[in-house]
């Protein structure tokens, strides 16, 4: 059980909206009326679901863009869009199951679905292969220009950010991210807009110098 949503994997994807709700990502209520239509679904009921309430929000932007109220129009289309690409999420690449990864829903969904997908395979072996190639191990010393760090708390993803940190010679600033700010999650994703605000930040200094 999710925190908005039954099933786990959809309240992953599901509760993302909330990191954007500034940017017209979506609200908490919205959110809600949207787990009580999924319920117990599966991810074509999920799918359906967020295309069902996108769909809501782009007929109301055609008539708020009618009325000449683009800006209204702007906010409506851009929930719209995030909406539709939430619900798609689980429904990511034609999945073919492996052993050692088919009890686990979250696994299956990052590696199979996903993993494969957008790494144009259809094994595990060829997904290693390809994923070993993404490293900055033989060549961080290249890394000329100043370079942000950020670390997550708790996203075991960024476990290696201090390794790389140290292992970078240029202009170089690593910020920490924790469980008290709420953004201690994989791509902080608890609390977007304190990322935003010390990444552009950071931004506004480098190109200040």
């Amino acid at each position: 059980m999710g925190l908005i949503f039954k099933d786990d994997l959809h309240d992953r994807f599901g509760t993302w909206p909330l990191a954007y709700s500034r940017y017209s990502g979506g609200e908490l209520g919205e959110l809600q009326a949207i787990a009580r239509a999924v319920g117990d679904g599966d991810d074509a009921v999920f799918q359906g679901a967020w295309s069902t309430a996108a769909d809501a929000l782009e007929h109301e932007a055609a008539l708020a863009l009618a009325k000449g109220r683009r800006a209204e129009a702007r906010e409506l289309l851009l929930r719209a869009s995030c909406f539709f690409s939430i619900g798609y999420r689980p429904l990511f690449g034609k999945p073919k199951m492996t052993k050692a990864i088919e009890s686990s829903r979250q696994l299956r969904w990052s590696i199979v679905q996903r993993g494969f997908w957008v790494n144009g395979v259809d094994s595990l072996r060829d997904y290693l292969q390809q994923v070993e190639r993404f490293t900055v191990v033989d060549r961080v010393e290249r890394i000329a220009c100043p370079t942000l760090i950020a670390r997550a708390e708790n996203d075991p993803i960024a476990d290696t950010a201090e390794a790389l940190f140290e292992a970078l010679t240029c202009p170089k600033t690593l910020i920490r991210f924790g469980a008290q700010d709420g953004a201690d999650g994989h791509c902080e994703m608890g609390n977007r807009s304190l990322l935003n605000r010390r990444v552009l930040d950071w931004l506004d200094e480098v190109f200040a110098v």
